[in-house]
């Protein structure tokens, strides 16, 4: 049988142990720039990390209590109850967008990834905020539409070609002064494709 003071040192050990592991979630959860929440069965926070200040405009004592619909945009409520119940029916982690209303009233697009716990009846959620990536998609969409505008527009021919010379654009004016069309150039190699067609 063991000592009472190997006993004492067991339990000391596993005590010290537990405790360094919450504090290590306890720094990720206030360190994190992401959203992490804790919601209980019906959707109230439970729990909240800092970074709701940077990301909401409301510090977690803001939004302890109070429902999780009172942040979601009306347009995406339905869909978010449903990946909501269809965590809890399935108890499978969801991956769902939201966009969520930050204090001064404009949207927060929030890519959330979350699990419910049976045993705890709680929803785990981390949200991610999603506007820098979406204004970059934005800009990127922008960028492609002028280029393309140039090549459509532009008086001279515009031709692109890969490493093995085979053409992968081919702008309407290059149609004009080589003949070729667009769907007889492209995927062509560009040697074939030189002279104006016909010679």
């Amino acid at each position: 049988a063991k000592s009472f003071t190997r006993m004492s040192e067991e339990m000391r050990a596993q005590t010290a142990s537990l405790t360094r592991e919450i504090e290590d979630r306890r720094r990720i959860f206030d360190t994190s720039l992401d959203l992490i929440v804790v919601l209980d069965q019906y959707d109230n926070f439970v729990q909240v990390s800092p970074s709701s200040k940077f990301i909401l405009d409301y510090a977690p004592e803001e939004l302890i209590g109070r429902n999780l619909a009172a942040f979601v945009h009306t347009q995406d409520m339905d869909a978010t109850r449903t990946e909501m119940r269809d965590s809890r029916i399935g108890r499978t982690t969801r991956n769902f967008e939201t966009g969520s209303v930050h204090r001064s009233g404009r949207l927060v697009p929030l890519a959330w990834n979350g699990t419910w716990s049976e045993g705890a009846m709680q929803h785990f959620l981390i949200g991610r905020d999603m506007t820098e990536a979406k204004a970059a998609a934005e800009a990127l969409r922008d960028s492609e539409r002028i280029a393309e505008g140039i090549i459509t527009h532009s008086i001279d021919a515009i031709i692109q070609v890969n490493e093995w010379g085979e053409v992968l654009e081919w702008n309407p004016q290059a149609q004009i002064m080589l003949g070729w069309s667009r769907a007889d150039a492209v995927g062509q190699s560009i040697s074939n494709l030189y002279l104006p067609k016909g010679y």
